[in-house]
């Protein structure tokens, strides 16, 4: 109809106006900025047409011509509201979100009554940091368009990173009352429940955003995250991938693959792009941090801290990640003084209350911090992560103060809660399953083949030095003790035989099949440059890490699961020492199930799993040894700890190194632990964890018939 009517009369100017809004609400902006010309050249000053231009040129992606309209509609007419939120959206395109939020607020001053400028005016002070001034602006949005839908999920979002997590899923489920098929809603419902510590649901709501959107990059990214959790690597990287494949050129998802994979100085590369692209949003910032302190560059971790601090000012999870950084790296000064400062910004903060007591226990304060975990009512909070985290604190409290009874119901509480919000607990007949693939495939006719093609020995240096052992055998304090010598460096757990096992060596030998099994794959046959490009895997990795100088002959490497996967090490470094240290098997599986451990644990889900795992890992490695020609020696925990250097002389004989008196100052190290252990390696060597079963007498009652031959095999008793 208004192409007819122009046909009458060409310089009609209402129906050049109404043909442009026409052309523009059927997606056609190219033939709206046409009809807006065509008016311009009749109405060249009317501040109008120029703001109409200048939003048209901007979706466009004009944006040099679109601000140049949008200026001339200003100097035309100063008040014009339009035109403000216009160069509101220009500044918001180019990352200029303070101009950006500037220019919106001066378009609400004006009078301009639309809740879309309310929003937009509210995503930009929640990307600022500014969380009270976002809540107000959506909240504005709902008043003037209660059924307005973007409002309502904004505000959730807003809530969310609050904390007012009952609000905020409240508002998310307003948003979808009003839009039930929107992808977006659902992906951030996801992201409320991972924070609430329901990874199941997440995983839920993620999944069904998906079923209405294939191709919702945020949800692939979200999910990688959630299997991260898990340690489904394979899982993990499947997401990020199919991300990637949507928007290859997405510097976020590249440095999740290259992080996933262990390539740091690709990650940080990505990391830094992202950053550089978008300034002022927070998630490049997180993830380079997290990188650095994966590497132990704490220093460079708390310069990113710092820069969020002034971009964003101290949000909640900035301030829970830089303390638990200066805690874990033993500056307990600056942790406190990071605490005083976020409970002064959020005085009403769980987590800090928590992380508050973990650093009254490590100054030994242990009365101090048992009186203040029990201001907190753990059943009022709601975060069942934060939730579990407070119980396994305060068990360790109270065994500290020797109140094992009750250490023992926070201890079991904290796991119950633990396992509901990670969705499982052990399966233990799968567990069981799965090594027993491991020693059939490493049986003696399969290694007499596979040692046909092992590799010579490494003779580069420095060279690996496996320490394994069960978690919390006492891998970490050994490790501190041996990195203290000048020629021994310590890497910590090194993830890099787990990369290789899930999916690393089944990509280089080109196998449909799965480790162990493509290693005797007939169709894809192992062979001696498919060994080397693993073993170059691992070492080029190695050596990025930069923890050695021109002294190391060794790098440590104490993943303590290394203990499952003797097999391939024996063929990659057929010289390289295994330290493999025991402990007493109860002590082993009780301070084991006490731990938070991460998500890749799942058998510390109960104490008789641990119990039932720990018997299928021993017995996978009894079979290594009959199996395998390894440069393997055995010790003790309790003897490294009550003859420390008689035990340090036989391992460093062993591995044809020199005695150094240092070995017997490991509290002194300055390399950082970066395990569970990290508080108690910083310490003198003390007898208290020796024997500790002996407090829990009736806890572990239950799995003594579990762990009875195991325990006799290795020579302790059970008094």
């Amino acid at each position: 109809m208004c192409e007819q009517l122009l046909r009458r009369d060409s310089n009609n100017i209402p129906v050049l106006e109404l043909s442009a809004g026409v052309a523009l609400g059927l997606g056609n902006e190219q033939l709206a900025a046409s009809y807006l010309m065509k008016q311009l050249e009749l109405q060249p000053q009317n501040p109008h047409v120029h703001s109409n231009l200048g939003m048209v040129l901007h979706i466009l992606g004009k944006n040099e011509d679109a601000y140049q309209h949008c200026q001339k509609a200003l100097e035309l007419n100063p008040d014009l509201a339009d035109a403000h939120d216009h160069i509101g959206n220009i500044h918001e395109s180019r990352n200029n979100l303070r101009n950006a939020l500037n220019s919106y607020v001066k378009a609400l001053e004006l009078g301009a009554q639309d809740p879309r400028i309310f929003v937009n005016a509210g995503n930009m002070s929640q990307i600022l940091g500014e969380l009270s001034a976002a809540e107000d602006y959506f909240r504005e949005a709902i008043k003037q368009n209660p059924t307005y839908a973007p409002a309502y999920n904004f505000l959730g979002a807003v809530l969310q990173r609050m904390e007012q997590y009952n609000e905020a899923k409240a508002a998310f489920q307003h948003a979808l009352k009003l839009h039930p098929n929107n992808p977006e809603i659902y992906n951030n419902l996801g992201t409320l429940w991972v924070d609430q510590g329901d990874l199941v649901k997440a995983q839920g709501h993620f999944e069904k955003a998906l079923s209405m959107d294939p191709n919702y990059i945020g949800t692939y990214i979200n999910l990688g995250n959630l299997y991260e959790e898990w340690n489904d690597i394979s899982q993990s990287q499947k997401n990020y991938k199919k991300a990637l494949s949507i928007e290859p050129t997405n510097q976020q998802i590249k440095a999740l693959l290259y992080a996933d994979n262990d390539d740091h100085r690709n990650a940080e590369v990505a990391w830094r792009h992202t950053i550089s692209s978008k300034p002022n949003e927070q998630g490049g910032y997180f993830g380079l941090a997290s990188l650095f302190i994966k590497q132990g560059r704490y220093e460079d971790a708390r310069a990113i801290f710092i820069q969020l601090e002034n971009i964003a000012g101290g949000s909640i999870k900035l301030y829970n990640q830089w303390i638990k950084m200066e805690e874990n790296i033993h500056n307990l000064d600056a942790a406190e003084c990071l605490v005083k400062k976020a409970l002064s910004t959020n005085p009403n903060n769980t987590g800090y209350f928590i992380l508050q007591a973990k650093l009254l226990q490590r100054r030994k304060k242990f009365g101090e911090a048992l009186q203040l975990l029990q201001q907190l009512d753990p059943s009022s909070i709601d975060n069942k992560k934060l939730r579990a985290e407070y119980l396994f604190e305060l068990g360790k409290t109270q065994d500290k103060l020797g109140h094992y009874k009750e250490a023992y119901e926070s201890y079991k509480d904290a796991s119950h809660i633990k396992n509901s919000y990670l969705g499982a607990t052990y399966d233990n007949k799968k567990d069981a399953q799965w090594l027993q693939e491991y020693r059939t495939l490493f049986s003696l006719d399969n290694w007499k083949q596979l040692k046909e093609i092992s590799l010579e020995s490494e003779t580069s240096t420095p060279s690996p030095l496996f320490i394994v052992g069960f978690p919390r055998s006492g891998t970490t304090l050994l490790e501190q003790m041996l990195g203290s010598h000048s020629q021994i460096a310590s890497a910590g757990e090194l993830p890099l035989m787990n990369t290789l096992v899930k999916g690393k060596c089944q990509e280089i030998i080109g196998s449909e099949k799965e480790y162990p099994a493509c290693l005797m794959d007939p169709v894809a046959s192992l062979d001696h440059s498919k060994l080397r490009l693993m073993r170059d895997f691992y070492l080029t990795n190695m050596m990025t890490l930069e923890v050695s100088d021109e002294a190391s002959i060794w790098i440590t490497d104490k993943m303590p699961h290394n203990l499952l996967h003797m097999g391939l090490i024996s063929l990659l470094f057929p010289k390289s020492p295994i330290i493999h240290i025991t402990r007493h098997p109860l002590d082993t599986c009780l301070s084991a199930f006490f731990t938070d451990l991460k998500g890749g644990h799942r058998y510390t889900s109960s104490l008789i799993s641990t119990a039932t795992h720990y018997t299928n890992v021993m017995q996978t490695f009894e079979h290594y040894k009959r199996i395998l020609d390894l440069p393997l020696i055995e010790i003790r925990y309790e003897d490294l700890v009550a003859h420390q250097e008689e035990t340090l002389k036989k391992l460093l004989k062993f591995i044809d190194v020199s005695w150094n008196d240092s070995c017997l100052q490991h509290h002194k190290n300055k390399q950082v632990a970066k395990t569970a252990s990290y508080e108690q390696v910083t310490q003198k060597v003390y007898n208290s964890s020796k024997y500790r079963y002996r407090n829990y007498r009736d806890a572990v009652e239950p799995i003594i018939p579990i762990l009875e031959s195991t325990i006799q095999h290795l020579g302790y008793s059970m008094d």
